[in-house]
């Protein structure tokens, strides 16, 4: 069994204790099966983007709902295969830029958040944020192994 296999059956074994036989625990076994692939060794941003095209999945409401509470769980202390990040998406047409932790936190307190790039206040910024995922130093370790 390669290492990989292992680590996978250890995680699968683990959401489904935890969340039993439902959706999201289906989706996220689909997601672990992902992110010990070799498809997922080098991703260091992943977005819900990047899961929907890779596991081919629909992009329904219900979908979207059980992505995000996949998501949600991958990224808590019960497993913590990934690290919920932010990104900040200003312009359209310029690239997203990560925001650190502690300046999502100030912002949320203040109600104001400041464009790293530019210093000016970005206007309704709660719709110009949006989660990204890294992957854990266990994640990692498992791929380095």
């Amino acid at each position: 069994m390669k290492k990989s296999e292992h680590y996978f059956a250890t995680w699968a074994d683990k959401v489904h204790r935890d969340l039993g036989d439902s959706d999201v625990s289906k989706l996220c076994t689909h997601i672990v099966k992902f992110l010990v692939s070799d498809k997922a060794v080098r991703l260091k941003h992943i977005t819900f983007g990047t899961l929907h095209s890779e596991l081919k999945i629909s992009w329904d409401e219900q979908e979207k709902l059980q992505l995000i509470k996949a998501t949600d769980y991958l990224s808590s202390g019960r497993l913590h295969l990934l690290n919920m990040k932010f990104q900040l998406i200003d312009d359209p047409n310029s690239d997203p830029i990560p925001i650190e932790d502690q300046y999502i936190s100030a912002a949320f307190n203040s109600g104001v958040l400041y464009n790293p790039t530019t210093g000016n206040e970005v206007e309704n910024f709660k719709s110009k944020l949006f989660p990204y995922f890294e992957p854990t130093e266990m994640l990692m370790g498992m791929h380095a192994e």
